[in-house]
C-alpha cells in the first residue's frame, strides 16, 4: 500500500497549501470539478488539460507533485509544533469560512482549542509608525474590549498592531496575531518576543503561509483579508493614506464586516487614514463603548 493511499482528506489540503500556483479561489474551483482534494491530488495530466488548468500551471503542479512528500511535510509540522484547520474543521474560525476566498489551510502556533474561547473578535490595526497619541487610544479600547470578553486580531506588525497584542495580554485577554509569512518566520524579528507571548499565554499565531515562506509584496495584503474575514469588526487606530490599514478596512467592507475609525489631530499625517473612512462611511470610535453599541445595533436591525 503507497503511502498516499494512508492520507485524509485534510492532509492532502497541506500539498495544495504549498504549491503557490493554486489558491484559495482556483482550489474552490477544482474541488467542484472533482469532488475532493485527493482527486484534485491525484488527478492525470489529460485531465487538468480538460479542465484547461494551462499548460504551463499544469506542468508546474505535476513537477512539484512528483517531488513534494505530504507525509514528509506533515512529520515538520509535528516536529515544530504546528498544528493546522482546514475550512471544514470544527475549529476554523466561523466568519473566517464565510469570506470569497477562505484560507485552503490556516497553520496554528499555540493551541487551537484557545478557538472554541474567541467567539467575537474585533481587529484593531494602524500605522507602525504610531504617535504616543495612537499608542495611548490603542492601548484604551483594546483594554476596554478586552474586559468586554472581546478577541484581539492584529498583524503583529510594529506600533499599533503590537500594543493591541501586548495589552490584550497584559490583561489578561484572548488574541490572534495574522502573519503575512510563514507560521515559524517572525516578522519584524523584534517582535520575537511577542511572538512567543501570545503562544504562551492566552492567544495563537495564524498564517496560511507554510513553515519557511518569506513575506512578499503580495502577501501582506492578502494576509489583511484573513485579520478582517475573522473579525465582526475592523477598527483603524492610526494610519496614512495608501496604507495596509486601508487595504484591511476595504476587506472588511466587502466582507460585510464593521468599518471603525479613531479620529486624530487633524494636523497628523497618522490621522489621514481615519479621517479619509470617517469621510466614507466609517463609523466613529472615540472608545470600546461606540464599538460595542453599535455591533449590537447592528446585530438587532
Amino acid at each position: 500500500m503507497s503511502a498516499h493511499n494512508l492520507l485524509t482528506e485534510r492532509e492532502y489540503y497541506l500539498g495544495f497549501s504549498v504549491f503557490t500556483g493554486i489558491g484559495p479561489v482556483r482550489f474552490k474551483l477544482l474541488k467542484n470539478h472533482f469532488g475532493n482534494a485527493k482527486a484534485i491530488w491525484n488527478s492525470s495530466r489529460a485531465e487538468l488539460s480538460n479542465i484547461k488548468l494551462g499548460n504551463k500551471l499544469t506542468f508546474q503542479y505535476l513537477e512539484f507533485r512528483n517531488k513534494f512528500s505530504i507525509g514528509n511535510f506533515k512529520k515538520t509540522l509535528q516536529k515544530q509544533k504546528i498544528n493546522y484547520l482546514i475550512p471544514t474543521d470544527e475549529l476554523y474560525p466561523a466568519l473566517l469560512k464565510e469570506i470569497a476566498d477562505p484560507p485552503l489551510v490556516l497553520y496554528v502556533k499555540g493551541n487551537p482549542e484557545r478557538l472554541l474561547k474567541m467567539n467575537f473578535m474585533i481587529a484593531i490595526i494602524g500605522t507602525r509608525k504610531m504617535t504616543d497619541y495612537g499608542r495611548l487610544v490603542a492601548s484604551k479600547i483594546t483594554a476596554d474590549l478586552v474586559f468586554n470578553n472581546v478577541t484581539i486580531v492584529s498583524g503583529m506588525a510594529l506600533g499599533i498592531d503590537s500594543v493591541a497584542h501586548r495589552t490584550a495580554l497584559e490583561y489578561n485577554g484572548l488574541t490572534v496575531a495574522v502573519l503575512g509569512s510563514g507560521i515559524d518566520v517572525i516578522y519584524p524579528f523584534s517582535n520575537s518576543g511577542l511572538y512567543k507571548d501570545i503562544i504562551e499565554k492566552n492567544g495563537l499565531v495564524v498564517s496560511e503561509y507554510p513553515p519557511g515562506q518569506r513575506a512578499t509584496k503580495t502577501s501582506f495584503p492578502a494576509r489583511n483579508r484573513i485579520i478582517s474575514g475573522m473579525s465582526r469588526a475592523v477598527v483603524v487606530v492610526e494610519g496614512a493614506l495608501g496604507s495596509g490599514s486601508l487595504i484591511t478596512a476595504s476587506y472588511a467592507a466587502d466582507q460585510g464586516r464593521e468599518v471603525f475609525a479613531v479620529p486624530g489631530p487633524v494636523t497628523s499625517r497618522t490621522s489621514a487614514a481615519a479621517a479619509y473612512l470617517l469621510k466614507n462611511g466609517a463609523a466613529l470610535a472615540q472608545n470600546a463603548q461606540d464599538i460595542i453599541r453599535e455591533l449590537k445595533q447592528s446585530n438587532t436591525s
